[in-house]
């Protein structure tokens, strides 16, 4: 009875990544115009919103599936090369189009800014952009994906560079641009649309992992008042406390078999944690009383 009850708790509270995609938009089209899409070169600075429902979420993942990556379907490239400090953010919203004011709803950054050189693609392949911090959907929501970019001074340079995209029932983008001015401190307040670039995102299901089967690895209480006492055969070299929102709150590094994490400080709801044991990494879904 031990090992069927010890089975049945490593179906139902441990996990490893198998990574996926899914893709939202596969019209071939490239229209609208460049300088709406988020590989605008058209201004010197853009910033850049896109909406996706939970229900096109909803047809490949479940929840608390992580988000790795995004790309976009490169259609034309530009002349400026680089686009400058290229940052990706995400966030949860309960708004179900994007209208004329700046959806204002937390995000976190997935992509810390970077030199972004968009590669040209085939219709139905993506130029993939690898996130610095996972974005974990609550399953519930829609998502809001924003884009932004620092100033490009030799900006205006025809080709602008295009992405496919597809049409939505409800508009889904919206944008700012400008010339002399840093986008990514501004509202998206100028232009929505219905068109929305196709994208692909690359994301993680969690399934049985070998942190029981190889290390031990065992936690308990769940849900949580207070501590979690986890515990491991080998050092468990560090332990992170994720919200929904993506967010690392707290990391820790036990460097021991038996560790305590502190959850009293934390509002109550569901948290993710992440363990790594001997190199072999695992993510857990706690409930905090």
């Amino acid at each position: 009875m031990k090992r069927i009850t010890l089975l049945f708790a490593m179906l139902l509270f441990s996990f490893v990544s198998f990574s996926q995609s899914i893709v939202i938009g596969t019209s071939a089209d490239i229209t609208p115009p460049a300088f709406g899409q988020p590989t605008d070169s058209y201004n010197q600075s853009f910033k850049y919103q896109m909406l996706i429902t939970s229900t096109e979420l909803s047809v490949s993942l479940a929840p608390y599936t992580e988000l790795t990556a995004l790309g976009f379907s490169i259609a034309s490239d530009n002349a400026v090369g680089n686009l400058n400090g290229y940052t990706i953010k995400m966030g949860h919203t309960t708004t179900t189009e994007l209208v004329s004011i700046h959806d204002a709803s937390p995000t976190i950054v997935v992509k810390n800014p970077f030199n972004y050189n968009p590669v040209v693609t085939a219709p139905g392949v993506f130029d993939m952009i690898t996130f610095d911090t996972n974005f974990v959907w609550n399953g519930v929501d829609n998502v809001l994906v924003e884009i932004c970019k620092d100033i490009n001074t030799n900006a205006g340079l025809y080709p602008f560079g295009q992405v496919r995209v597809s049409p939505t029932a409800a508009s889904s983008t919206r944008y700012f641009r400008g010339d002399g001015i840093a986008a990514c401190g501004e509202d998206t307040n100028i232009s929505v649309d219905v068109g929305r670039p196709n994208m692909q995102f690359t994301y993680t299901t969690l399934s049985v992992d070998d942190l029981y089967l190889a290390e031990g690895f065992k936690f308990h209480p769940n849900p949580v008042n207070n501590m979690l006492y986890v515990s491991a055969k080998s050092t468990i070299e560090k332990l992170q406390i994720v919200n929904m929102l993506g967010q690392v709150i707290k990391t820790d590094s036990p460097n021991m078999n038996a560790y305590q994490l502190d959850f009293s400080s934390l509002s109550a709801g569901i948290y993710l944690v992440k363990a790594s044991v001997n190199n072999i990494e695992g993510t857990f879904r706690i409930v905090k009383k």
